[in-house]
């Protein structure tokens, strides 16, 4: 049919990206589309391809119902067929290779008896010269639709995990888990210590991967499908919940100032610390608990949220010393790694690596007032230039204002927000604002120059 053209268009590019590596057009989107190589679950496209086949039976209904004779051909349906027994044979052999086809077979008596329903169904409808009969037995099919949903959109062991396997999230925001009651107090939520800190959660069983979030527990590692391609570079990340995270060329080891600057105050594992630590590189942390089969360690060299830098020091090729783990040997306490000077800095900018001490002459105060997802508000007071960093991860779509009025964001620390700040005291806002013109605009150029 002409008008489901374009949905059956997206169907087959849905499936074609939903099978991954075992098809060409993966590489192509994962190399060429902007963004797809941030972006580590192909298999929900899925959800796509299922929305184009409930369009797709609408469609089909529509027909039937109204007595419009549907033309099949043979060629087409040849094809179609051969598709689904190639998917079919090789979800079967795939399921014998991990010795599940037992528990394939058994899963599937009851789709296949409903699918027999429907289809005997349709062909009654599409045979049926009544309308009064069509519509009857449509509404059949409507009623071994709502069974369907009632039977497969209930938790079953094909779509849900037993609650006994989440006690994690079975009771309140923190629930009775010792471990997550342990880190909600120890992190410093209310930033009265220097936080909020967060805690380095890996290789720490799958409830643990996206359970952090959902608990308000600010944690370093997880289980996202989407990436920040800069954040993997420095940092790394965690392909799931049930491995430890890699280390970067930037972040060989536990043992550096990345790590500390991230305000990692706890790491969390049920492996041990030797099995965590790349070789030769053992994290010298102290364990401070243990219950649940996880234990937990101290960092006890962690550095706050929020820094004031009286010096810089001037990394030209960030990407290139990012990519070959070139890291700036300076005391991040004080001193700020930026590609290049701030704009409103009155200073020729130097063409190679080097220190360059900013203009104060005192004291300079830093404190943290609130800190919200989109937005946070910090209070400076200095005796001179400085340089503020947050330590949370810079991004293109944030802003950040002085005193109402707007600065430039500066990529601090290789992965980090930061701001450069005049004497006085005053008011530093950090905001995420991807819809400002000036975002939108930035995106676009930011295409245009791939």
């Amino acid at each position: 049919m002409p008008k489901f053209r374009y949905f059956l268009y997206v169907g087959i590019l849905a499936i074609l990206y939903a099978v991954g590596r075992f098809t060409p057009f993966y590489w192509l989107a994962h190399h060429f589309a902007p963004g797809m190589n941030l972006y580590r679950r192909p298999p929900d496209a899925t959800f796509v391809m299922n929305a184009v086949l409930a369009l797709a039976t609408g469609f089909v209904m529509d027909r039937l119902l109204s007595g419009s004779r549907m033309r099949v051909k043979l060629p087409y349906l040849m094809a179609e067929l051969s598709v689904l027994a190639t998917l079919f044979a090789w979800g079967f052999h795939s399921a014998s290779r991990l010795g599940k086809l037992r528990a394939v077979f058994k899963g599937l008596w009851l789709p296949v008896l409903l699918a027999s329903i429907a289809f005997a169904l349709l062909y009654t409808v599409a045979a049926s010269r009544s309308r009064h009969v069509r519509f009857s037995l449509g509404l059949v099919c409507l009623i071994l639709l709502c069974g369907d949903l009632g039977v497969y959109n209930a938790g079953s062991s094909l779509n849900a995990t037993s609650a006994a396997f989440m006690t994690l999230l079975s009771d309140g925001r923190v629930g009775k888990d010792p471990v997550a009651n342990f880190l909600s107090r120890r992190l410093d939520p209310d930033h009265r210590e220097g936080g909020p800190f967060r805690a380095e959660i890996t290789g720490a069983g799958p409830p643990w991967a996206d359970a952090p979030m959902m608990l308000g527990i600010q944690s370093t590692q997880g289980y996202n499908p989407i990436r920040s391609k800069l954040y993997q570079q420095v940092a790394g990340a965690q392909e799931s919940g049930g491995v430890a995270r890699p280390f970067t060329p930037l972040m060989p080891s536990y043992n550096g100032p990345l790590f500390n600057l991230l305000g990692i105050k706890y790491v969390v594992s049920s492996k041990s610390l030797a099995e965590l630590s790349p070789p030769g590189a053992l994290a010298e942390f102290g364990l401070v608990f243990n219950a649940e089969g996880l234990h937990v360690w101290e960092n006890p060299n962690v550095l706050p949220r929020v820094i004031t830098a009286t010096e810089i020091f001037v990394e030209p090729d960030l990407h290139r010393a990012i990519v070959d783990g070139t890291l700036a040997l300076v005391d991040y306490r004080r001193i700020v790694v930026l590609q290049h000077l701030p704009k409103t800095w009155s200073r020729v900018a130097p063409t190679q690596r080097s220190a360059v001490p900013l203009r104060v002459h005192g004291e300079v105060n830093d404190t943290l007032i609130s800190y919200r997802n989109m937005q946070m508000t910090l209070a400076v007071k200095a005796e001179g230039d400085a340089i503020v960093v947050l330590n949370d991860l810079y991004y293109p779509y944030w802003h950040v204002y002085v005193d109402g009025h707007e600065r430039e964001l500066l990529q601090a620390n290789y992965m980090f927000r930061g701001v450069h700040v005049k004497a006085g005291e005053q008011k530093v806002e950090f905001r995420f604002e991807p819809l400002s013109v000036p975002a939108i605009k930035g995106t676009f150029a930011r295409l245009a120059n791939r």
